[in-house]
């Protein structure tokens, strides 16, 4: 357990980027909870995509998958894909730019793991 704890801190994940890989995903799971936090109905597909989300960074966060593996990259790609979705499916539209916005910085976060990923260590 406090393995896993310690993999949740901000700073956890050295690498090339070191604490600001801990800072975009914190980031993401913020605003997927802004967004659902923003939402006027309660959606049950949309509390799916945003947990889907939340739990995707967290896997992210705790290096469940290799770096280099295709689960790790999968990972990254529902965090990328959800929450667009909701920002198009939404009839919220408060919600509509957060949802978009965690899209964005999730597809930026996907392509920078992605690339650095690839160089050799």
């Amino acid at each position: 357990m406090n393995d896993i704890l310690g993999r949740l801190n901000i700073a956890y994940n050295g690498g090339p980027f070191g604490w600001g890989w801990g800072f975009v995903l914190y980031l993401i799971i913020f605003l997927a909870i802004l967004t659902l936090l923003l939402q006027k109905k309660s959606n049950l597909l949309i509390t799916i995509f945003m947990a889907i989300t939340v739990m995707a960074a967290l896997l992210d966060k705790i290096n469940a998958f290799p770096a280099r593996d295709f689960w790790a990259f999968f990972d990254r790609v529902m965090m990328l894909v959800f929450p667009l979705v909701v920002g198009g499916m939404t009839r919220t539209p408060r919600s509509r730019p957060w949802a978009i916005l965690g899209g964005i910085v999730a597809g930026v976060y996907l392509f920078a793991r992605w690339f650095l990923d690839q160089m050799p260590h």
